[in-house]
């Protein structure tokens, strides 16, 4: 049986830049992303404001649209799996955020806010690492992990619509990891942040750069991304709030990620001009869609010796990957013939299915009697591979999108 895709009935709406508030703007990028278990396929339009450059998507998903996506979808970000083992990317992924934000002058028992703090992976690390009064904010119902599991003060809910009464206070330093670009008013945001933080306080903002997109099977410029950011476009909005840039994490920007810290000022500083970017933006973006139509390619060009003889030899075969990625792949090609169940790290998943297939964890390998495994995943990748590696020996074939292992 072959898969079928719906075109997505979420509501849509338009609206103005949001940082200059012009209506006046170019269509630069247009793709397709999918809103998850419905399998429901969903137009996505990158824009560019022809008054200040800022770039963002329009039409957005309705408020209420998005905020069930965040709560209810297995496939939104504050859902993804997280695994903290030593060594593990999560476990990595942290080490370098709470390590740059200690380098700053926070007070030792100061009150640290993480805005959109999923399933709290830093708050966890700044726990074991440092002294700081803890609090975390997520729409999520995977926030009362953190409460219940390390015993951190949680919000549940998005900050536009927190209720943070004067009793709340002023904290000494607050977080935005991977936030700033889900919300529909950054200003707006930035200005409520403001209000909380001490005159002296520190706000770390971390947000994909657009400049350097990471091509892959998968979309980045995914449904739940409503703004995109440059270094230049960041400082912009910081100004809108009466804030600078401070520092920049460089260490970040090789990954394809903008890591700063923002802190109150009388005196702006500014980067490029605004009609410098726009040109270099348009090519990034050209750049990024000319690549990932050639990883598509050679992915398919790829896997279809494997297709051929799967096909021939009625085999059995397993995708490692129960997320986003196995969507974008089987757009690609269409496997419904010879893949028999779903692995996945999460056990939340077990007993469910993907799509139309099961889901078994990895400790299952040995007893599905599988002729091969599939490996869906960018970020990912290496460190599945490195988990099952050794049932190669037992003449179970491996496969990987990206890398050359088979």
């Amino acid at each position: 049986m072959s898969i079928t895709w719906k075109k997505s009935c979420t509501e849509m709406i338009h609206g103005v830049c949001p940082l200059c508030g012009a209506d006046d703007k170019n269509n630069i990028y247009n793709t397709e992303n999918f809103t998850g278990a419905a399998r429901e396929v969903v137009q996505t339009v990158i824009v560019m404001c022809n008054q200040c450059g800022f770039v963002y998507t329009d039409p957005k998903p309705s408020f209420s649209k998005i905020k069930d996506f965040y709560e209810f979808d297995p496939h939104s970000s504050g859902h993804v799996y997280h695994d903290r083992k030593k060594g593990s990317l999560f476990e990595k992924v942290a080490t370098k955020r709470g390590e740059y934000i200690l380098r700053h002058s926070i007070p030792k028992n100061g009150r640290f806010f993480d805005i959109g703090c999923g399933k709290g992976d830093l708050l966890i690390w700044l726990k074991m690492n440092s002294n700081l009064e803890l609090i975390g904010l997520d729409p999520s119902n995977e926030v009362f992990e953190i409460e219940n599991d390390f015993g951190i003060e949680v919000i549940h809910s998005t900050f536009e619509h927190a209720d943070l009464s004067s009793n709340f206070g002023k904290v000494d330093a607050i977080s935005l990891t991977s936030v700033l670009e889900h919300v529909y008013d950054p200003v707006q945001l930035l200005k409520k942040i403001k209000s909380i933080l001490k005159p002296d306080g520190f706000l770390f903002i971390e947000v994909p750069d657009i400049t350097k997109a990471r091509p892959a099977l998968v979309e980045a410029f995914d449904y739940e991304h409503l703004s995109h950011f440059t270094i230049a476009s960041l400082q912009d909005i910081l100004h809108k709030v009466g804030m600078n840039i401070h520092d920049i994490d460089k260490h970040a920007l090789t990954e394809g990620r903008i890591r700063i810290c923002a802190v109150s000022s009388q005196r702006l500083t500014t980067f490029d001009a605004i009609s410098g970017y726009k040109s270099e933006i348009l090519r990034d973006i050209r750049g990024y869609e000319q690549k990932k139509r050639a990883i598509e390619k050679a992915f398919v060009s790829r896997i279809k010796p494997y297709f051929e003889k799967w096909k021939e030899l009625h085999s059995r075969v397993a995708i490692y990957g129960a997320g986003e990625h196995t969507y974008y792949m089987l757009r690609l090609i269409d496997m419904s013939d010879f893949v028999c169940c779903v692995i996945d790290s999460d056990k939340k998943k077990y007993g469910k299915k993907f799509m139309k297939w099961p889901i078994y964890g990895p400790a299952h390998i040995d007893t599905l009697n599988l002729d091969a495994i599939l490996i869906s995943s960018h970020a990912f990748e290496e460190e599945i591979y490195e988990s099952i590696k050794h049932f190669q020996t037992k003449g179970l074939d491996i496969i990987t999108c990206y890398s050359q292992h088979n």
